[in-house]
């Protein structure tokens, strides 16, 4: 009989023993023997009971009792991940490593595809934000909504989805559906008017939202930017 020290992580034959010191069989030495042979972590969970690693990137989870394969490493300092296999081949990497899965590694390149901010928990759970507007809480341990973020970013969304340029006729409509069409008119038969804006909505076969900027006719009708965004929805819809 051999004995095995947890602590030490070897075996021994002698009187003065670690606490945590428990007999082992030759059986278990020798399958602890062919393991270190091939490089692979083992773990003594009783007197004629060894557990192998499946593979040296294999990590002992004591809680499930199980094998993990931790074929990546994570830094939480850069995000960047690493696979365990070829840690050799770099010259400068993190200090802060940490062993993942390989559904970790997933889920982060999944939530960066995404846009998505993300928090490795540890080496078997990746924790991602259910939207670009979300912050990470680490006092709560959840993720808290940027409520300004969101709301800039919904007012950019609806900004970008104005029609920025419609036909004549299609203005034309818009103006007269809300009761603007006259005052249109009044404003470019006005002898103020340049004759050059006289003739661009006299020929023009389209309107161009900047255009309406430029020229003046936006503040002539006093219209802000939401109001002309409303009338480029309308125009672009009849």
């Amino acid at each position: 009989m051999w004995t095995y020290s947890q602590t030490e992580n070897k075996f021994i034959q002698k009187t003065d023993l670690p606490d945590d010191a428990v007999n082992v069989s030759d059986d278990v030495v020798a399958r602890a023997h062919a393991a270190v042979a091939e490089d692979l972590p083992f773990v003594v969970l009783g007197e004629d009971d060894i557990t192998v690693a499946p593979s040296p990137a294999h990590v002992w989870y004591a809680d499930a009792k199980r094998w993990m394969a931790y074929t990546y490493q994570y830094a939480p300092s850069t995000g960047g991940l690493y696979p365990t296999s070829m840690l050799e081949a770099y010259t400068d990497v993190p200090s802060d490593l940490m062993p993942v899965t390989e559904d970790v590694a997933q889920g982060v390149n999944e939530a960066r595809a995404q846009g998505l901010a993300f928090v490795v928990v540890d080496g078997e759970t990746v924790d991602v934000a259910p939207s670009p507007d979300h912050d990470w809480d680490g006092d709560q341990g959840t993720w808290v909504l940027n409520e300004a973020r969101a709301e800039a970013r919904a007012a950019a969304a609806k900004k970008a989805s104005v029609p920025t340029v419609v036909s004549i006729k299609q203005a034309r409509l818009a103006l007269l559906n809300v009761g603007l069409l006259d005052d249109v008119d009044a404003v470019i038969a006005a002898d103020s008017t340049h004759r050059s804006l006289k003739i661009e909505w006299e020929y023009a076969s389209e309107v161009r939202r900047e255009w309406v900027e430029a020229s003046g006719l936006m503040d002539a009708l006093k219209l802000d930017d939401d109001a002309l965004d409303k009338l480029f929805f309308l125009a672009a819809s009849l």
